[in-house]
């Protein structure tokens, strides 16, 4: 059985492919903030006015990754 780390909640913007890091965008996914929640996901794309982004749910492993539309 595959081991995986616990998954990581990023938010991209679907225009550019960005991540959000901390206020402002980075390309690297790495680099982007890790929110604890989907709660803090939707609490953030509403305090920063966030358009067109997903959220994206990461793993170890690129083909497990899933984006869900999200902040329209």
């Amino acid at each position: 059985m595959v081991q995986l780390r616990p998954m990581r909640r990023t938010i991209r913007d679907r225009e550019t492919g960005r991540f959000f890091k901390d206020g402002d965008w980075t390309e690297k996914p790495e680099e982007a903030t890790n929110f604890d929640s989907v709660n803090d996901v939707v609490r953030v794309c509403l305090e920063y006015n966030l358009k067109n982004t997903e959220l994206v749910l990461s793993f170890d492993h690129r083909e497990l990754d899933v984006a869900v539309p999200i902040c329209g």
